[in-house]
């Protein structure tokens, strides 16, 4: 944020924004599970700490940081919907 990676999300928006799970897989390979738990809000400490499952609520796309509370709602609606 310091670096005005900052960005303003509308409702949506961040279904279409958030990085695929190859992008996922490659920030994790060159930056690891330590620097890829930085970009999400929750932990769920049933899963290993080397489990992308580990870590729940991403809030950016490793570049920008995007609008948190939108982002959280969204994937927490698809966590409800999926279980």
């Amino acid at each position: 944020m310091d670096e005005h990676h900052l960005v303003i999300d509308q409702r949506d928006d961040w279904s279409e924004q958030q990085p695929s799970i190859a992008e996922e897989n490659e920030f994790i390979e060159q930056n690891g599970y330590r620097e890829y738990s930085k970009w999400h809000l929750g932990i769920d400490e049933e899963q290993p700490e080397d489990d992308n499952n580990r870590y729940e609520f991403p809030y950016g796309d490793f570049v920008d940081v995007r609008y948190a509370v939108i982002a959280a709602e969204s994937t927490a609606s698809q966590a409800a919907r999926e279980r």
